[in-house]
């Protein structure tokens, strides 16, 4: 849903499927959360913001005190767009995470097998 319009094939073809209604934002085509309990509506990288609150917390929590920080690299599936991939940084921005690195799924991967087996070797 981040990055996606309204109007997008998307979103008309799943909207009916989810348990929280959609809107349209009428300034740019974009998309609603309607969020009954809170009285408001939020933008989806305002959503992910929060998990991304919720995510560094736990993570937090699980390190020592001088380990903890806000800083993270965070992965995006490989077929994200441009645009998705900005939505991203920007709940990142919104949850005052400083975003190291933005990789693609796959390179994730790459990246940790690789580690996985220079501390297996070493």
């Amino acid at each position: 849903m981040i990055g996606q319009r309204y109007s997008s094939n998307i979103i008309n073809s799943m909207k009916n499927n989810w348990s929280f209604k959609v809107e349209k934002d009428e300034k740019d085509d974009g998309i609603l959360i309607d969020i009954p309990t809170q009285h408001k509506k939020l933008r989806p990288y305002e959503v992910t913001a929060e998990l991304l609150k919720y995510l560094i917390t736990i993570g937090n929590y699980t390190l020592l005190k001088k380990l903890q920080n806000r800083n993270a690299v965070i992965t995006v599936p490989a077929s994200f767009s441009e645009v998705q991939r900005e939505e991203i940084i920007k709940a990142a921005e919104l949850a005052e995470i400083t975003t190291l690195r933005l990789l693609s799924e796959p390179t994730a991967v790459g990246i940790a097998c690789a580690y996985k087996d220079s501390v297996k070797s070493g």
